[in-house]
């Protein structure tokens, strides 16, 4: 049954889309500079599904097993389920650190809800992805067709729901809820960005969002400093393929300030693990000799102690590379990504 019922409302979805010239126009802007990073917990996620006329359940949140216990005993149901909120898929199967397994339970008795909140509220909980279920279209087709216009609505990269069920009392209800957002709207989606939850992310992660770069920590000793994530997995690749392991990859973006290059380069050398560092930009839309004069700004004022090898190809990259060889500083500038990857690599055997 799951099967066709999926495909109908794929249909469905499909129909509405061609006739949609919002969605038509927005897909073009996103393709010109997808980035997609935020994330709401479940419980933030339904309640703008609510907002929108979308049937979810009645629920809480709560921040004690005492609260929990109070939670359960207003919802006054026959039956609870309690889950745990974190920003990852799969709870039900997962484990928490304090030894309960699933980070979904069902029960009937509200002293229940109490007991297993206390041993969920402040424990780790790793988990896996939960499996798919379908359900009637003919019943559904009202809330998918409000699930859509809440995708368009919010500027959503995705909504998903997981469960999506039928009530013994002919209710379709969403059960789960994910959403995903294009980082790009977040200028008219200013109530829902404000919901980010940053608790979870690395510290170094948080402070590099405050100057709109995008930082993920790797195991390595290289430092990439990039812009664009495909040249950033690519950067990495080549370092692989060289012998030497990327600490991490450091994205610009494309809206480029000196001061941007300048709080990235203190963002890289702040890490231990750093022996060198490796700067892979290409000037589309980024100015070469912004990132020049950045990077010999940060060498000074930094006094940067690793060796720094540098690779620019694009917008005035002929003026940058006179920017870097008058510095007087100890920057290796690099023909090609390949020769970059090597010189980054023998710098770090160097030593």
């Amino acid at each position: 049954m799951a099967a066709p019922v999926v495909a109908q409302a794929w249909k469905l979805l499909r129909d509405l889309a061609l006739r949609s010239p919002l969605l038509a126009a927005r897909s073009q802007v996103v393709q010109l500079t997808p980035r997609r990073w935020l994330n709401l917990h479940e419980y933030q996620s339904k309640k703008l599904m609510s907002d929108n006329g979308v049937k979810v359940q009645r629920f809480f949140v709560a921040d004690t097993d005492n609260e929990a216990l109070e939670a359960a005993k207003r919802l006054n149901a026959k039956e609870i389920v309690l889950k745990a909120q974190i920003l990852a898929g799969g709870r039900g199967k997962g484990v928490f650190s304090s030894g309960l397994k699933g980070g979904v339970h069902l029960t009937r008795d509200p002293k229940v809800v109490g007991q297993l909140a206390k041993q969920m509220i402040g424990y780790n909980l790793a988990t896996k992805q939960t499996p798919k279920e379908g359900v009637k279209v003919n019943k559904a087709a009202d809330q998918i067709k409000k699930l859509y216009n809440l995708f368009l609505k919010i500027d959503a990269t995705q909504v998903e729901v997981n469960p999506f069920g039928e009530t013994p009392e002919g209710q379709v209800v969403c059960f789960d809820a994910k959403i995903n957002f294009d980082d790009n709207a977040e200028f008219r989606q200013k109530d829902i960005f404000a919901m980010d939850d940053k608790s979870e992310n690395e510290p170094i992660e948080n402070e590099a969002a405050k100057y709109d770069l995008k930082y993920i920590g790797l195991d390595g000793n290289i430092a990439c400093f990039v812009n664009g994530a495909g040249l950033a997995m690519a950067t990495c690749d080549i370092i692989f393929l060289n012998g030497g392991k990327p600490a991490n990859f450091l994205d610009l973006g494309g809206g480029v300030k000196e001061s941007q290059v300048y709080q990235a380069f203190k963002l890289l050398t702040a890490d231990p693990k750093v022996e060198a560092i490796l700067v892979n930009i290409f000037g589309g839309i980024v100015n070469c000799a912004i990132i020049a004069n950045g990077i010999t700004r940060a060498c000074r004022e930094l006094e940067l102690k690793v060796p720094l090898v540098v690779r620019l190809e694009g917008t005035n990259v002929h003026e940058a590379q006179n920017i870097l060889s008058n510095s007087g500083l100890p920057i290796t500038s690099a023909a090609d990504l390949e020769d970059a990857a090597k010189k980054a690599v023998a710098s770090v055997a160097e030593k």
